[in-house]
């Protein structure tokens, strides 16, 4: 065999193995939340199922802060801006949640990656009042996230983003695969409701969980209602004197579970006069009594209405004077096996493709105008707010 056929057997021996092709890179990613409501741990679930690296930097631990993966904590303003500036160098991506607003505006000025604002709420919306902090955290962050369509068409028209070209998008407040109740069944009749409360006295811009009208409403025909949340002494002998059945507040799984045994679950507001804010929302509560295989209840809140009417997972009540009536009148079989049947359905890891999309759409906005005074705050015309501007509240004061 001469040199040259020598060398061309070698190379018919060649294996070329097939490559395995690389996953995608995934931006690390740094939530931060004043008090990290259970939105802010729904998300951090489904994103690390899909190979994302999620840190937090809060004030107030969640009771699933071990879903996250450094947990760094703050106390005051000073504490916040030194963790921040000592750590957001590790980090690709930056998701605030709000409130308070100052979250955004104190990143903004100490960051130079992508802000994505979680959109909680909106003072414009329940105030009404058109505020600086939330006008900069609106127009200066990279992308926006919002709880619901209305909100987000809402935020959309009257602050102009398609003139700025800042993207936004829907997620709702979904609970995650790991919260469904597997094991379900009603042993309680009645009527449930979780969540914050006020009383008549010091209501504030809270004034439509000032449930006292609606208790009474409930409880005067006869409905069983009872209560989970955690208030003051006078409080609860106002809700109990009021005819509710008081639990106090239990840790999320147990309260899921609990909220399994009870036909109903309400999720209306005292919403008279009409609030924007309540009539746009789309509740954390709303999915936990779905997670939990519950029928919902709503009343007054518009966006609630139309998707309970859409899936058929519930009743949407006009009236509080024959709730009774409503709600033995209605097919309650077929409502909870429609419940049952799309719970699985309406879970954050359907959403996950929305918060990546999200992600990927600021990144770009961030590369294109990047950390610096994107928009002339003349332009901002505070008079087709259609409120009056006021001074922000100091949540460093509220620690």
């Amino acid at each position: 065999m001469n040199k040259e056929s020598k060398s061309s057997s070698s190379k018919e021996k060649v294996t070329v193995l097939p490559t395995t092709p690389s996953k995608p890179s995934r931006p690390k990613v740094l939530m931060v939340g004043w008090h990290c409501c259970v939105r802010v741990t729904k998300q951090a679930l489904a994103l690390k199922k899909e190979g994302y690296e999620i840190d937090l930097l809060t004030c107030r631990l969640p009771s699933a802060y071990n879903e996250f993966g450094k947990v760094n904590c703050f106390y005051d303003k000073d504490q916040f801006v030194r963790s921040l500036k000592s750590i957001h160098d590790e980090y690709d991506l930056f998701h605030i949640h709000n409130e308070p607003n100052t979250l955004i505006t104190e990143a903004l000025d100490i960051v130079n990656k992508p802000v994505v604002f979680d959109a909680h709420d909106y003072n414009l919306l329940r105030v009404p009042a058109c505020q600086e902090d939330e006008i900069m955290s609106v127009l200066y962050s990279d992308g926006i996230i919002n709880v619901s369509k209305g909100i987000d068409d809402y935020i959309r028209k009257v602050y102009a983003l398609d003139r700025w070209g800042i993207p936004s998008t829907v997620v709702y407040s979904w609970c995650s695969e790991d919260f469904l109740v597997k094991e379900v069944g009603q042993v309680r009749k009645g009527i449930v409701y979780e969540g914050g409360l006020r009383d008549s006295i010091g209501e504030g811009d809270f004034s439509y969980r000032n449930m006292e009208p609606i208790v009474y409403a409930l409880t005067s025909q006869g409905i069983s209602l009872n209560i989970y949340c955690g208030l003051s002494d006078d409080s609860s002998l106002r809700y109990k004197a009021a005819g509710a059945t008081l639990h106090g507040g239990i840790p999320y799984m147990q309260l899921l579970q609990e909220l399994s045994r009870y036909e109903w679950g309400w999720t209306g507001f005292n919403n008279d006069p009409v609030k924007k804010h309540i009539q746009y929302a789309v509740t954390n509560k709303m999915f936990e009594y779905i997670a939990a295989g519950t029928p919902v209840l709503t009343y007054m809140t518009e966006e609630q209405d139309e998707f309970v009417k859409e899936y058929e997972i519930g009743l949407v009540i006009k009236n509080l004077k024959d709730v009774r009536r409503q709600i033995e009148d209605a097919d309650y079989d077929k409502i909870r096996k429609n419940v049952l049947r799309l719970r699985k359905e309406f879970t954050m890891e359907k959403q996950t493709p929305l918060i990546t999309k999200m992600y990927e759409d600021a990144g770009n906005y961030f590369a294109s105008h990047g950390n610096k005074v994107r928009i002339d705050s003349d332009v901002v015309d505070y008079t087709s707010f259609q409120a009056f501007p006021v001074k922000p509240r100091d949540w460093w004061a509220f620690k």
